[in-house]
């Protein structure tokens, strides 16, 4: 029995990353047809659910994850991501905070939890959870640009324009931190600066900070 339930779990695990979903879901199912209380099943067809849309059955899964196991980090951050694709917000943010809660290192939820936040315009709390994704990890996703973006919108444009800097030390190729830059040293007087980047942005296939400079009469 315990062969079968591992020939299942690793097939159903092949035929996910296969993106076979539906196939992974019988696989999973089997498993847990034999022990009702294999919390990786549940968790792997949870996710093979979310794939296929199945919101509500993925948050079944997920929820009799819990109930058998209540210290797996993941399982919160997987239903929290689900409940964040309904807008249900609130209990994203518990979910995510239950994440990070049982392990405070875990860099996909502070970033998720930051997104979120973001979109609740919080931006305090926006900067806390960008601040410690860059603590834990300062070449993840942009995270610099992410982190300037939220100063610039508060505002705190010397703040904006180091992230910004750091953004394009990481990854001088992105056309998107120039122009967000250039916009800061425009709302700063700093026309030559800001031409600079916009002329930067350009030779990387992005001319929107050059045409906006011109509609307003910098260039």
């Amino acid at each position: 029995m315990k062969n079968d339930i591992d020939i299942y779990y690793n097939r159903g695990n092949s035929y996910f990353e296969l993106g076979k979903y539906d196939l992974a879901i019988s696989d999973f199912s089997k498993v847990i047809e034999i022990d009702s209380n294999h919390e990786d099943a549940y968790i792997g067809r949870g996710i093979a659910f979310n794939e296929l849309r199945k919101y509500d059955l993925a948050i079944s899964d997920f929820n009799k994850a819990i109930e058998l196991n209540q210290n797996n980090s993941y399982t919160y951050f997987f239903r929290g991501t689900i409940f964040r694709q309904l807008e249900k917000l609130d209990l994203t943010i518990s979910d995510f905070n239950k994440a990070i809660k049982i392990d405070p290192d875990f860099i996909e939820a502070y970033f998720n939890r930051g997104i979120v936040y973001k979109k609740l315009q919080k931006y305090d709390l926006v900067i806390f959870d960008f601040s410690k994704v860059i603590e834990l990890n300062p070449n993840y996703k942009n995270i610099y640009f992410l982190r300037g973006g939220i100063f610039s919108e508060l505002g705190k444009k010397d703040l904006a324009i180091s992230d910004f800097n750091k953004a394009i030390e990481l990854n001088p190729n992105y056309p998107e931190v120039y122009i967000s830059r250039g916009v800061a040293y425009a709302v700063q007087g700093k026309l030559k600066k800001a031409k600079e980047d916009a002329i930067k942005a350009s030779q990387l296939g992005d001319d929107r900070l050059i045409n906006l400079m011109k509609q307003n009469g910098h260039w």
